[in-house]
């Protein structure tokens, strides 16, 4: 089974640029929001 879509996922991180990365472009994930 594939992940299609991701509803809220909050992780502690040294780098959000790297982690938003990993999301979008390693799992395909679409990125929509950040606090």
């Amino acid at each position: 089974m594939l992940c299609k879509k991701l509803h809220h996922a909050a992780y502690r991180c040294r780098d959000a640029r790297e982690t938003t990365t990993f999301y979008t472009e390693v799992l395909g994930l679409k990125f929509s929001h950040a606090m």
